[in-house]
């Protein structure tokens, strides 16, 4: 990089970040050309958020201080939200705000949406993984009778639904957490907008494009890969994508529904 792109790079840092931790511009630069080689462009980052992040992934307990001042409620109201009473709220919260800290699941974040609403999305997926756990222990001779129950997937319906996992993980967090919110969560637009902040109808059009882009994607992907099959009227069920998704990226394999 130039001289001249240089302080470039760093001007526009300086806008938009206040340096306020022991991280300083020279350590946080290689932060951003990181987060910048996912192909997402500066001026798309969270970049405050991001220094944020980064501040408490070293270690800095004045940047922990912080985000728990900022976002340690949110994450226990969300959880509530999310869990309910199964599996209780506080079970979520707690394994969150730990992962965050004893595990450095804060390094994750890479300033592609804003870190509240990264941290909804982790909250969601610790919901939901908690209540897929429950709902994998059964007793063993159910669980061996199911292990033995003829395939009913096609193979086209198959490789829909690994083509629709990979579809869904490329979306921007921010409507990934609005699809896990309305689909697998089950909450109301009314919910939703009262969490996030935005109307009903403001949200109802967003889920309506990211639907339309979602569907677009997935079909896109199935006329590069698997030609000659016939998914033009295919119903995609978001629902059911959304749990394949994540199973996939646990490597795990979904429980199939008697």
């Amino acid at each position: 990089m130039s001289a001249e792109r240089t302080a470039s790079f760093r001007a526009e840092i300086l806008e938009r970040v206040r340096l306020r931790f022991a991280l300083d511009l020279a350590g946080f630069e290689d932060r951003v050309r990181e987060a910048l080689a996912t192909g997402t462009g500066i001026e798309r980052l969270a970049l405050d958020d991001l220094y944020l992040a980064t501040a408490c992934a070293t270690g800095e307990e004045a940047a922990w201080e912080e985000l728990s001042r900022k976002h340690f409620a949110f994450i226990r109201d969300f959880a509530l939200r999310c869990a309910r009473t199964d599996p209780p709220a506080g079970d979520v919260a707690e394994r969150v705000i730990a992962d965050l800290w004893q595990r450095g699941k804060i390094r994750q974040f890479a300033g592609r949406s804003t870190l509240r609403t990264w941290l909804g999305t982790v909250v969601a997926h610790t919901a939901s993984n908690a209540l897929e756990a429950r709902a994998r222990i059964v007793p063993l001779e159910r669980a061996r009778d199911r292990s033995t129950e003829p395939e009913t997937e096609g193979p086209d319906r198959r490789a829909l639904a690994r083509i629709a996992a990979e579809a869904l993980r490329a979306l921007p967090h921010d409507a990934r957490l609005l699809l896990l919110l309305y689909y697998e969560q089950g909450s109301t637009l009314e919910e939703i907008g009262a969490l996030l902040g935005a109307s009903k109808a403001a949200l109802s059009r967003r889920l309506a494009r990211i639907r339309a882009l979602l569907r677009a994607d997935i079909l896109s992907r199935v006329s590069a890969g698997m030609e000659g099959r016939d998914f033009a009227r295919v119903n995609i069920d978001l629902a059911a994508l959304l749990a394949v998704a994540q199973a996939e990226e646990k490597g795990e394999r979904p429980v199939k529904e008697k």
